[in-house]
Order: structure tokens, then C-alpha cells, then sequence
């Protein structure tokens, strides 16, 4: 679980607004014992990235309301455009997720990933966003976890109403160590 101050809930991505979100990061593998860079890995050196978004949460609970923040663009078609950006930007994984898992090897490298093994579920509550993410330890072809293994996190919060939007965000720029607990 994630937890984070902030003061408001945004869950809309519009012209001038944008959307809170978190994000946390690891290592594909740590078979080189090195850790990939901690900004979106490097090439050869892959992480795993999982993002949770709180528009796709308000969507999932029945409390987004884009058409109220933009009622001029009900029933618009947007023409070849939009079939293109629809296309470049595909949306969710499926109609009830919160949030996408991706994989990158450095910038401008972060690929959706086609079996999306997490779930995600975000609350806001006095003035704090917490997200708990949840996958099982083994069976994903994604980053290594397992009992008593050891390996490390990166982590990245956008505030969408500090105009945070793509890059820019708040981010740990050095790994932290995680260690799973052992069977007992």
C-alpha cells in the first residue's frame, strides 16, 4: 500500500485539468545483481511499472463525471484524429481496471504489457490518497517476487491538481530495498 498527502481529488483529464496517480517500480530481474536505472530502467536492464489511475478509479466506483466537466463534447465524433489518438493511447485493460502495468528500458520506451496481472484499488480520505496494489507472488511474467527474496521499489505520485501530467511528477530518483517475508 501507497500512501500519500494530498489536497484534493482530481480524476479528470481534460484541456486544463489533470489527474492524480501513483506508480511504483521494479526490477525485471536482478540476475546482474545491478538495479536498472531508477528512472524507467535502461536498455538491456528492464523494469516493471505499475500504474494506478485515479480517473480510471472513478470510473470504476461511479464517480467520475467527465460529462459535467465537459458537456460540449457529448455525443461529438472527432474525426480521423481521434481514431489515431484512440489507437497511439489505447485505453484501460479491461472495463473495471484501476490501473495499467507496463514494462520499460529507459525513457520513451514504457510498453502497456499485454498480460496485466495487477489489481489496484485507490480511497481518498482526510486529505490522504492510499493505493494497494495486489498480485500474486508467482505465475506473472513480469518482475521476480518470492518469499525471503529481496530485490527493490521506485516510486512516483502525480497531483493532478499541481498540473502534474506524463513526466512530470514526484519521484524517488534512488531504489529502496524490499524484502518479501519469509514462509512461515
Amino acid at each position: 500500500m501507497l500512501t500519500w498527502e494530498d489536497s484534493s481529488i482530481n480524476s479528470e483529464t481534460a484541456i486544463d485539468t489533470f489527474r492524480d496517480g501513483a506508480a511504483i517500480m521494479f526490477p525485471i530481474s536482478l540476475s546482474n545483481k545491478i538495479n536498472p536505472s531508477p528512472l524507467m530502467g535502461s536498455k538491456g536492464e528492464p523494469v516493471n511499472v505499475w500504474q494506478w489511475r485515479a480517473d480510471f478509479e472513478a470510473e470504476k466506483n461511479g464517480t467520475r463525471n467527465l460529462e459535467a466537466r465537459q458537456p460540449q463534447t457529448q455525443s461529438v465524433f472527432a474525426g480521423e484524429s481521434d481514431k489515431i489518438l484512440k489507437s497511439e493511447f489505447p485505453g484501460k485493460p479491461s472495463p473495471d481496471a484501476t490501473c495499467v502495468e507496463y514494462i520499460a528500458e529507459g525513457y520513451g520506451t514504457l510498453t502497456k504489457m499485454r498480460n496485466q496481472n495487477i489489481k489496484a484499488k485507490g480511497i481518498y480520505k482526510d486529505g490522504k490518497w492510499s493505493v494497494e496494489f495486489i498480485r500474486d507472488l508467482k505465475g506473472a511474467s513480469d518482475a521476480e517476487f518470492a518469499a525471503g527474496m529481496k530485490t527493490y521499489i521506485n516510486l512516483a505520485v502525480w497531483n493532478g491538481n499541481d498540473g502534474d501530467v506524463n513526466g512530470m511528477k514526484s519521484i524517488s530518483i534512488v531504489w529502496t530495498p524490499l524484502i518479501f517475508d519469509a514462509v512461515k
